[in-house]
């Protein structure tokens, strides 16, 4: 309810009248539940009424007689509706002049009532009417404005056009997109086909002068109480070239995962494939139909490089490096996983280790060559430079030529077993150098060339031996393994002691995916502390055997360098078996 009293301006010419009306608004409750009083301005002409208004602009209504001394018909009501345009007005008539009220309503009045018609119900109902019906009028016009100010300063472009399509009004946005004033396009017919509820994309000319696109959409409205089509047009050339370049990426992006020499696969979330590149086919063996849909058989882990085997071209299996990373495929979140076949590089570092392995070894073996060769040639040096310097004495003493021999005899033997050092020394250095290439070789046929090269050796000792059966072929250089096996059979034979029932056994045996060949014999063994000493160059169990002590180093050698492996399986005195490895066919 509103606080302050609702104020009535009544000019009216007719005392007795004007009490009327005072006592019809009491009777007619004018306040209650929504005015607690009212407040009756009397003024008995026009000018006093004018002067009223002119005091005070709070009027919430005016009752006007249109028929005073000093103003008559609609003349009276356009006077008082220019002094104050926002205050409703109910205009008062004669019972003769009600056509003159109807006028007045079109004028602007709020309503008319007829002298002699009215009672306190109808005047009551007028006035409220009248107030209710100029404050509806007061927030029209005040949308109105907001409207007109909304489109007048929007950044997209308006034109209102009749139902026959020619333009009645452009904001100045859309001026600028047809480089047109409002006044030399008002009138003339819009050039776009109008399609209301539709939205339609045209070409622009932008600020500039440069060529754009705009998206038109139509609603249907009113202009000026008549029905007309509002226009909107949007600036959406930046949208368009953005999406033009979008798209130019998208095909960039596919061209260059579709043509990568890496496999590219696209995966979704869960870990369904959702796209795999020719390279990709090539690796699964199947096509993008075949692969679509099944899950990716390895674990994605975004932001980290994982080593997988692949199925290469050609069938062969190698070693592929798979990185990661979050993506979008088609609008939904996806993984783009890249695997790119690093075999010739795994390859190279296996290769690259196995050098630098290689090298360690020999670097090792160089260092225990050049310590072994000084410690065993310092001792026959010695002997050649004791009995020079004997020489020397028994030449001076004039002494026979039998001593003289005896000590040319000793330089001799010194000279001997260096040449001899030496020269096991130089087969050692030679292991490894290509002379014979590798050949596939049944194994039982280099075996049993051994056996009759060493037949005579095997015949004076005694030995019975055993040869199994079902050797595998060998990828090997043929005499430098004939050399391995003549060594074995030296050795065992050598070292057989005071056994009654001398035996070699010359076999195989497999052990999981790896095929061992061994020689073994039941002689007097090798205690445990030397199973690797005997490998050393110039190391002999026997001091005071034969041989210069290399023949095991050469053994070793010549099995490293096959890509094997040597060892000893033996206990003293329960007999010595040489195991060793070597590439089967």
């Amino acid at each position: 309810m509103s606080e302050k009293p609702l104020k009535i301006l009544l000019v009216e010419d007719d005392p007795g009248h004007a009490r009327l009306i005072k006592a019809m608004l009491v009777d007619g409750e004018l306040t209650g539940s929504v005015y607690p009083e009212f407040e009756l301005v009397h003024a008995d002409c026009l000018s006093t009424g004018l002067e009223r208004l002119s005091q005070n602009s709070s009027f919430d209504l005016i009752l006007l007689d249109l028929g005073l001394p000093d103003s008559q018909g609609l003349t009276t009501f356009n006077r008082v509706h220019a002094q104050a345009p926002k205050v409703p007005i109910v205009a008062v008539t004669a019972l003769m002049d009600e056509t003159i009220g109807v006028k007045a309503i079109q004028a602007g009045a709020q309503d008319y009532l007829v002298k002699g018609r009215m009672d306190s119900n109808v005047l009551v109902r007028s006035i409220r009417y009248a107030i209710e019906r100029k404050h509806a009028e007061a927030q029209l016009e005040k949308n109105r404005i907001n409207y007109l100010n909304l489109i007048e300063n929007s950044a997209d472009g308006f034109v209102v056009t009749g139902r026959d399509g020619a333009i009645l009004f452009v904001n100045p946005a859309a001026e600028a997109i047809f480089g047109r004033t409002l006044e030399e396009l008002k009138g003339e017919l819009f050039g776009f086909t109008i399609m209301a509820g539709e939205s339609t994309e045209i070409d622009i000319t932008r600020r500039g002068g440069e060529t754009g696109t705009g998206e038109m959409r139509v609603t249907e409205t009113e202009w000026e109480g008549e029905p007309a089509h509002l226009i909107s047009i949007r600036d959406i050339t930046e949208r368009k070239q953005a999406e033009a370049q979008l798209e130019k990426n998208r095909i960039n992006y596919l061209n260059l995962i579709e043509n990568s020499a890496d496999s590219i696969v696209v995966t979704g979330r869960d870990g369904a494939i959702l796209f795999v590149n020719p390279v990709a086919e090539a690796i699964f063996g199947r096509t993008l139909e075949e692969l679509k849909g099944e899950l990716f058989g390895f674990s994605v882990m975004v932001g980290q490089s994982t080593e997988i085997d692949i199925t290469r071209r050609g069938g062969e299996v190698g070693t592929g490096e798979m990185r990661v990373t979050e993506t979008e495929w088609e609008g939904e979140p996806a993984y783009l996983v890249s695997i790119r076949d690093i075999t010739e590089r795994k390859q190279a570092e296996d290769e690259r280790e196995r050098i630098l392995k290689d090298l360690e070894i020999k670097s090792a073996e160089m260092e225990r060559f050049v310590y072994a060769i000084s410690h065993e040639l310092r001792s026959p040096l010695a002997t050649v430079q004791g009995f020079v310097s004997l020489l020397r004495d028994d030449i001076k003493e004039r002494k026979d030529e039998e001593e003289v021999n005896h000590d040319l005899k000793f330089i001799e033997n010194g000279v001997t077993t260096m040449e001899h050092l030496l020269r096991e020394s130089l087969d050692i250095t030679r292991i490894g150098r290509v002379e014979n290439p590798p050949g596939d070789i049944p194994f039982g046929e280099i075996v049993q060339e051994a056996l009759k090269q060493t037949a005579a050796q095997i015949k004076s000792s005694g030995v019975e031996v055993a040869v199994a059966e079902g050797f595998p072929g060998v990828h090997v250089d043929r005499m430098r393994i004939m050399e391995v096996l003549l060594n074995l059979i030296e050795n065992s034979t050598k070292y057989l002691g005071d056994q009654p029932q001398p035996k070699i056994a010359i076999g195989h045996r497999k052990e999981g995916e790896e095929t061992i060949f061994f020689v073994q014999d039941n002689g007097i063994g090798l205690d445990k502390s030397q199973h690797e000493k005997v490998f050393e160059l110039f190391y002999k169990v026997d001091k005071d055997s034969t041989g210069a002590g290399t023949g095991l180093a050469i053994v070793r050698r010549i099995i490293e360098v096959h890509n094997g492996r040597i060892w000893i399986e033996s206990e003293k005195c329960k007999g010595c078996t040489v195991c060793f490895t070597l590439p089967v066919q």
